[in-house]
């Protein structure tokens, strides 16, 4: 009896739950227990480029999933569906176009008042932009990091002991070293120059 009644919360919460979704104009698909979909919202179909009647009794990942979708992550989720467990993951999904797209998934279980998992709901959330963005500033740091010694082969004058900078000029290594990277040269003196001048001294 306690377990009808928890169930039976658990159905109503759900439904306020959608209602709250449907306002909020979020992509939401409902697969049954074996993972099929019956059921999505129009935010999903312009999400994923398909629509209900096309996917309906069938499995999603075989049409949103592509060569670049991380097997590891599929895996995942296919596990939990089949151990009726609720799940978050990041997948990177292809449209109907075959165009790729980063999305954020929130799969849960539902339950009816008997305590079985009749369908799965799933929540979507397209992060595509926040991907792109993340991408790129790891594309920047690397670019810094490259940046931060010259690498390849410097030309050095044997006699003046500057080097030839990317303009054809000779530079002292100091200026190249401070046009061409973060590096910064400070000066001291080496204990064996300072011996040497303290020995010049008369």
């Amino acid at each position: 009896m306690h377990q009808s009644l928890h169930q039976e919360k658990l159905v109503n919460q759900w439904k306020q739950d959608f209602l709250i979704l449907t306002q909020l104009k979020l992509p939401v698909m409902i697969t049954d227990n074996k993972g099929l979909v019956t059921w999505m919202n129009s935010e999903y179909e312009s999400l994923c480029g398909y629509t209900l009647s096309e996917l309906s009794g069938k499995k999603p990942g075989d049409y949103l999933h592509g060569p670049f979708t991380n097997l590891d992550t599929k895996d995942r989720i296919s596990q939990a569906i089949k151990e009726r467990r609720p799940i978050d993951e990041d997948i990177l999904n292809y449209n109907k176009q075959q165009k790729k797209y980063w999305v954020s998934l929130n799969i849960s279980p539902m339950y009816d008042e008997n305590g079985t998992v009749n369908f799965f709901v799933c929540v979507a959330k397209d992060i595509t932009e926040q991907r792109e963005l993340e991408r790129e500033s790891v594309k920047i740091l690397a670019k810094a990091a490259k940046m931060m010694v010259p690498e390849g082969w410097i030309k050095k004058c044997a006699w003046s002991g500057k080097v030839l900078d990317k303009k054809g000029k000779y530079i002292s290594i100091e200026e190249y070293f401070a046009r061409y990277s973060e590096t910064r040269f400070s000066h001291g003196i080496s204990p064996d120059s300072a011996k040497k001048v303290l020995n010049d001294k008369p």
